[in-house]
């Protein structure tokens, strides 16, 4: 919401009514902005209509206000009584200029509703009422039979009181009182939190004395005694995200910072990330709940502890290469990792490089600069033999009387010589010509035939060899020999 500005011509009020019975001893008012010190007064009447106020029931002021969204306590110095369900006006007037923060109350009793209104004398002298908020209003109330009261320090850190500020009246039978004194009668920061009890003495001419005792709480509403927290920072280690970054808030930097005074703390850094990777200095800001700080320095380290993750093809089955029994087989796995740099990707066997007929696994590993290794991947690739043997040609058997046949060869891509099988004889004895079918298998699944003629053919004549006698008998022109043929054919 809007501050308001509270300017030495301009006056505020703000309705409300009484939650419960009791006695008003403070009301604090928040200022946004002082943008001039001065002395802010406030009045409080009864009634509902600031243009037709009631009677005044007290008055309180607060000199050299310096203030920046703090509260001012305005004290009266009798408690004013209030009564639950009656209505009641409050009024600001300064002598500076500031800015009256206008907000939803905070809290208060007996605060319980009401209207804002202002006014500026330079103009007309009654009030409107405004569309914003409430003014941001603490009331504070002593229960009936209550005895008690607020003090509240200075600028300095000092507050003192006099006997007015506790004698409501104190009288004597003679009517002779000349004498006032109460003790303590001065406070400082070493009474700040301690309720401290404050006597009242009336003395009259003759010497005689009376005394009472009030409860007074020493309040600091302007912070100055506050004392700065103690701020205690540590390096922070955090794991990269998908971006290569890290994330941490300000209380993972907190090393047990603390606050003397017991005040609630909060935490802000700078810078506030995200951060990279790496080593990134940061400060630690410590503030309490009244606007004191420390600061303390740390690291945020943002590691890489994650691992990068392999693709890898389908498995891959290819034919060979011509006349080669495997193939030069080419891929591409590839590899992401949340931050660049310099990933190894190690892939055995290489792509395109010979894979030789069969199934070759490969493995692929990758390890990043962090030394995160990825989870290993791998895939096939298969070789397929389509290469049938070469055909062969094969010359013709032959032979006059028989022909035995011996098997032929050829050679293949992968297995290398292959020897002919036949389901036909390979040895032939009559005379004709006759053929003999020649399977060449690889065992791959490839194979290759071929014919070869077989002729049995009788070209050559017969031989004669004569023999040569031996007669037993000298032959005369009278003589006579008989030779049988098979004397004479040898065969």
């Amino acid at each position: 919401n809007s501050p308001i500005p509270l300017t030495p011509n301009f006056l505020l009020a703000q309705t409300f009514q009484a939650a419960s019975t009791g006695s008003l001893s403070r009301i604090d008012v928040q200022i946004a902005k002082t943008t001039e010190p001065g002395t802010i007064t406030l009045a409080l009447y009864s009634g509902s209509d600031p243009n037709n106020p009631g009677a005044l029931l007290g008055t309180s002021s607060f000199a050299n206000v310096d203030v920046n969204g703090e509260f001012v306590p305005f004290i009266f110095n009798s408690p004013i009584t209030v009564t639950a369900g009656q209505s009641y006006i409050l009024t600001l007037t300064p002598t500076g200029k500031y800015d009256a923060q206008t907000a939803v109350v905070l809290n208060g009793d007996p605060y319980a509703g009401g209207t804002f209104f202002s006014r500026n004398t330079l103009f007309n002298d009654s009030f409107s009422s405004t569309s914003i908020n409430d003014m941001v209003i603490k009331t504070y109330v002593l229960k009936a039979g209550a005895t008690g009261r607020f003090i509240a320090l200075d600028a300095n850190g000092n507050a003192s009181l006099s006997p007015d500020d506790l004698d409501g009246g104190s009288s004597d039978n003679c009517g002779n009182i000349v004498g006032r004194s109460i003790s303590p009668n001065t406070f400082s920061c070493q009474d700040l939190g301690v309720t401290k009890l404050v006597t009242l003495t009336v003395t009259d001419a003759v010497g005689n004395t009376s005394s009472t005792s009030i409860n007074v709480t020493v309040i600091d509403p302007l912070g100055v005694c506050n004392q700065a927290p103690t701020a205690s920072a540590q390096n922070f280690f955090v794991s990269a995200d998908a971006n290569c970054q890290g994330n941490a808030t300000a209380a993972d930097f907190d090393n047990g910072s603390f606050d003397p005074d017991g005040d609630e703390i909060s935490f802000s850094v700078s810078p506030a990330g995200p951060y990279p990777l790496g080593r990134t200095p940061v400060t630690l800001t410590v503030t309490d709940s009244k606007g004191a700080f420390a600061i303390a320095t740390a690291e945020v380290v943002v590691e890489d502890k994650t691992a990068p993750v392999i693709t890898v093809p389908a498995d891959i089955m290819v034919d060979n290469d011509a006349n080669a029994c495997g193939a030069v087989v080419n891929f591409n796995p590839t590899v992401a990792d949340n931050c660049s740099g310099g990933t190894t990707l190690i892939i055995s066997p290489a792509p395109n490089t010979f894979f030789p007929v069969g199934t070759t696994t490969v493995t692929v590993d990758a390890t990043d600069e962090a030394g995160n290794a990825a989870a290993q991947q791998s895939f096939t690739v298969t070789v397929l033999d389509a290469e049938a043997p070469v055909t062969p040609v094969l010359a013709d058997a032959t032979g006059e009387c028989s022909v035995t046949v011996d098997a032929p060869t050829t050679t293949d891509n992968c297995v290398g010589t292959i020897t002919g099988t036949t389901t036909d004889p390979t040895e032939y004895t009559a005379q004709g010509t006759y053929q003999i079918n020649w399977t060449f298998d690889d065992g791959n699944g490839n194979s290759t035939s071929a014919i070869q003629n077989v002729i049995v053919k009788d070209v050559t004549a017969p031989v004669i060899t004569l023999i040569t006698p031996t007669p037993t008998a000298e032959l005369g022109l009278t003589n006579t020999v008989t030779l049988l043929a098979t004397e004479i054919f040898a065969a």
